[in-house]
């Protein structure tokens, strides 16, 4: 799943709704996971140049302004990006609730931009890698003795921060056209299993906290879409419009709720409902 700027917006949102006792800094790790950095919420607009590297973990690439480099991205800018984030520098990161907003910004521009995060500096090039849906909580302790930087896995390390995680270049070969599941209303009125953008399906029960946000936030991201496909198939199946199921609406009725607000429609669902409770 490649990530654009309306889908981390909206997963962000969504884990800051989670963790509504305290706004928790956002974090990114470098492709070793040996050190983090905390985000600054400024967002640059340019083109991702791949250039020759030795991690072979995630491509790597810099942020210019010629169209021929490669594609167009949304770069979340780092701070301090030559030293490991200090206990100050954590509390300057932006929480999930500003960088949503900062994102929010962005998606005026183009919501469907990848966006891609700093990984490391080498001589005076920014190295920035595209990053994966996954979303972690971990502690963050900068004096440590016990484990190789910033990392600590007990809550007693001082403060608690997410962290975004760089992609996978197997990852990052998926197509970044989504593959829709057909029958909307049937996937939407059951609670165990997902199916995400590529059609592939895996049990709710499974899920880790953020895959669900990304999950919802993507069913509400494509909410018009999705209607536009219900009504379609109602279109070609007209004898099924009205066939109605224990406890159920008609399709008609379902179109019918739909159509004014797709998002509200949407998250009504059991389905939207069971990705919520996920992480409630």
């Amino acid at each position: 799943m490649i990530v654009t700027v309306a889908l981390l917006r909206a997963a962000l949102a969504a884990l800051n709704a989670y963790d509504w006792h305290t706004p928790l800094p956002v974090m990114v790790s470098s492709p070793t996971d040996a050190w983090a950095r905390p985000l600054a919420s400024t967002i640059r607009f340019g083109h991702f140049k791949t250039i020759e590297s030795d991690d072979h973990l995630v491509p790597v690439g810099s942020l210019t302004r010629d169209p021929s480099d490669g594609p167009a991205v949304a770069a979340l800018t780092m701070a301090n990006p030559d030293t490991d984030p200090t206990a100050s520098d954590i509390r300057k990161a932006p929480t999930t609730a500003q960088l949503a907003k900062s994102l929010a910004y962005a998606g005026l521009v183009d919501a469907t931009l990848p966006v891609v995060i700093p990984t490391d500096r080498i001589d005076d090039d920014g190295l920035y890698s595209p990053i994966d849906p996954v979303m972690d909580h971990r502690y963050y302790d900068p004096d440590g003795d016990d484990h190789f930087g910033v990392w600590a896995d007990d809550a007693w390390h001082r403060d608690t921060v997410h962290v975004l995680w760089p992609l996978h270049p197997r990852r990052a070969a998926q197509p970044a056209v989504p593959i829709r599941p057909v029958d909307w209303l049937t996937h939407l009125h059951q609670t165990e299993t997902w199916i995400d953008p590529y059609g592939r399906a895996q049990p709710l029960r499974n899920m880790e906290i953020y895959d669900t946000c990304m999950a919802r936030a993507w069913l509400e991201i494509n909410a018009d879409v999705i209607t536009n496909d219900v009504i379609q198939h109602i279109f070609g199946t007209p004898d099924t419009a009205l066939a109605a199921e224990p406890a159920r609406p008609t399709p008609l009725q379902e179109a019918a709720r739909a159509l004014p607000d797709p998002r509200a429609w949407i998250t009504s669902t059991p389905l939207a409902k069971a990705l919520f409770r996920a992480y409630a």
